[in-house]
């Protein structure tokens, strides 16, 4: 039976939906905020944790709920760059807003329908190896003028969202009316971290033309347990000027990833144009790191994983196909005359300092490479779910994980048998259950309430036919799944 589940579900992308909380980390809680409502349709907040690293990227979803009788629609709802995104600093008299840097012209996307009581949601990403660029800018008291920042400093923060919902003037005449209007979503608290990042290794001084070089990155990697769930790499070139004046420096770094048998792995970009620049101003003596905002996230290919991060000028690069294993990472960099003439004509004030008096670095120079290995996230001890939402999310992590040990804690023997086929023939290996997991996890569900110490949850991709309809029963010891029937 699981056979042809997965050829209904495979290859169908859901629009609108985005990722819901089942990946997040089980070492901390996700955070919701309150749902607010407006004119039938109500928001709400969720954070996978409440503790981002410094520099990590934030990343949460938003759902959108259809509380009203009849299904409406949502015109550019994966689009969150043009929401406000206000994060107040809890220590001080003000706040950061997100503010999109203008990289290209963006053309609304189709409407989504939303069908009545039915909650899609969107993952919001600010990850700086996006397609977009962005900073934060301050906009509280101060006694001074403050800069924006590529991302937001060590501190506790109140978020909220005021989302514009307008009508898309090209979709035509639509099949349901198109929900208009602003909601404020109610505020969630988060902290941003210092205390617990991975210690970054730095990589012996290389020097050249009067300058040291040095790799700076973690040589331990764990591996995400889902797409809610990246690995923060706090990669980046660390110069230092052992000139006898200020140097400037234009972007021409390059990552580089060699594998366990001495392959150097590809590697990929992709960049958009408009973007400002500022060269790097290395003081005499002093250091300056290049951050390159990398991060491993779960790949395209099954059990695979994927490294990615910015160049710092609206581009993403990224090696693909990665698994746990033993890697040498280095870094390039190399900078040339015209290379510099090109950055002086193509930005405007590319520099805060005229180049006679600090001069662009010159050359081409190779660090000293690090040995990097990509381990398994250790397991979170075990906890009986406590309602039946939560025992949906820990089946879908036990299909991931493929541990057919877990899957029978928070499955009954016949719920059990329904996943994994009466006999043994049929029983699926770890490989399959994984495949199982990452298909389903995409399904959005509607969870009805308790009735006499069970739940039903229901959901479908385009027809009734591509679903399934789940039951959960309250037991002694927690909360767990039932009956799985796939086709309703």
């Amino acid at each position: 039976m699981w056979k042809i589940i997965v050829l209904l579900v495979v290859g169908i992308t859901l629009v609108g939906t985005g990722q819901t909380c089942a990946d997040a980390p089980a070492t901390q809680p996700a955070l919701s905020s309150k749902a607010v409502e407006n004119d039938g349709l109500q928001v709400m907040v969720t954070l996978p944790k409440t503790t981002f690293a410094v520099n990590e990227p934030l990343k949460f979803t938003v759902q959108f709920r259809n509380a009203s009788k009849k299904a409406f629609l949502l015109s550019d709802l994966d689009y969150y760059w043009n929401w406000q995104m206000r994060f107040e600093d809890q220590a001080t008299n003000g706040a950061w807003l997100l503010h999109r840097l203008p990289t290209k012209e963006h053309f609304p996307f189709r409407p989504t329908p939303v069908q009545a009581k039915t909650s899609p949601e969107i993952l919001v990403a600010l990850d700086h190896s996006s397609a977009e660029s962005f900073n934060f800018e301050w906009a509280g008291l101060q006694h001074k003028e403050i800069q924006p920042v590529e991302n937001l400093p060590a501190g506790r923060y109140r978020l909220t969202l005021q989302i514009d919902l307008k009508a898309d003037a090209g979709s035509g005449k639509p099949a349901f009316p198109i929900w208009v209007g602003q909601i404020t979503s109610q505020p969630v608290d988060f902290e941003i971290s210092d205390q617990g990042i991975p210690t970054p290794q730095v990589s012996k001084a290389v020097r050249g033309n009067e300058a040291d070089f040095q790799l700076v990155a973690p040589v331990i990697w764990l591996a995400p347990t889902g797409k809610d769930d990246p690995t923060f790499v706090p990669l980046g070139l660390r110069v230092t000027n052992r000139s006898s004046k200020p140097l400037q420096l234009n972007l021409g770094d390059a990552v580089h990833l060699v594998d366990a048998t001495g392959k150097e792995l590809p590697i990929k970009r992709d960049r958009d144009a408009g973007f400002p620049f500022k060269a790097p101003l290395v003081q005499k003596d002093q250091s300056v790191t290049i951050d390159r905002h990398a991060s491993l996230e779960e790949g395209t290919r099954f059990d695979t994983f994927r490294l990615g991060g910015s160049d710092g000028l609206a581009g993403v690069w990224w090696f693909e196909n990665l698994t746990p294993g033993k890697y040498t990472l280095y870094m390039t960099y190399h900078n040339t005359p015209e290379a510099t003439q090109r950055t002086l004509k193509a930005f405007e004030k590319p520099t805060v300092v005229d180049p006679k008096e600090a001069p662009f670095w010159l050359g081409q120079v190779t660090t000293e490479a690090l040995a990097i290995e990509i381990k398994e996230k250790p397991a979170a001890p075990f906890v009986q779910p406590a309602t039946a939402e939560a025992a949906w999310k820990a089946v879908l992590l036990a299909l991931r994980a493929g541990d057919k040990h877990m899957l029978a804690k928070v499955t009954t023997d016949k719920g059990y048998t329904a996943i994994m086929g009466e006999d043994g023939n049929e029983k699926m290996t770890p490989t399959e259950m994984k495949v199982q997991g990452r298909v389903w996890r995409q399904l959005p569900l509607q969870f009805n309430q308790e009735s006499q110490g069970k739940v039903t949850a229901t959901g479908h991709i385009m027809a009734p036919t591509n679903g399934l309809r789940l039951v959960f029963i309250k037991t002694a010891e927690g909360w767990k799944l039932d009956q799985w029937t796939p086709g309703e």
